[in-house]
């Protein structure tokens, strides 16, 4: 496993031990983006260093205006997590039901979700499937068919 995968299963565990108790706060808050604020925090303290600052992570912060990071709101993303296919074939595309090539590091990785009985993702638990987005659309794919690899972003 390489350690970006290592780092995304540890973070995996934190959404998916945490998630009950925030259901919970969030029902107790008023802060509408209590979640996002969350996720994106705790994204930025799993992921980023003095020298990396990644993609926003989902629906990203609303807690500093105009930004969508938590911490260094004026920074811009430096680095991005990208989805490679494990077997350098096709992935099953849960949400649209087909097979996708997934070009080396060119899908990078929105957030973390579960597949629904309706054929529809939603942002809750068990967290093992990722959400992608390219060219305008959105794709769903098992995390166990993704190499997840930290890389600056390629203009």
């Amino acid at each position: 496993m390489n350690n970006m995968n290592s780092k995304i299963s540890q973070f995996l565990a934190l959404l998916n031990s945490a998630w009950p108790q925030l259901q919970v706060l969030n029902s107790e808050v008023t802060d509408t983006s209590y979640i996002c604020d969350w996720l994106q925090f705790n994204w930025e303290l799993a992921f980023e260093n003095a020298q990396v600052r990644l993609v926003i992570y989902g629906d990203g912060a609303d807690i500093n205006g105009d930004s969508s990071r938590v911490s260094f709101p004026q920074s811009k993303s430096s680095h991005a997590i990208y989805c490679n296919s494990k077997s350098g074939q096709k992935v099953q595309d849960l949400l649209n039901n087909r097979d996708i090539v997934l070009p080396a590091n060119e899908f990078i990785l929105d957030r973390f979700v579960t597949m629904k009985p309706n054929g529809w993702y939603d942002e809750g638990m068990p967290f093992d499937k990722v959400l992608i987005e390219y060219d305008d659309a959105m794709a769903i794919v098992d995390i166990n068919e993704i190499d997840f690899i930290l890389m600056p972003i390629i203009k």
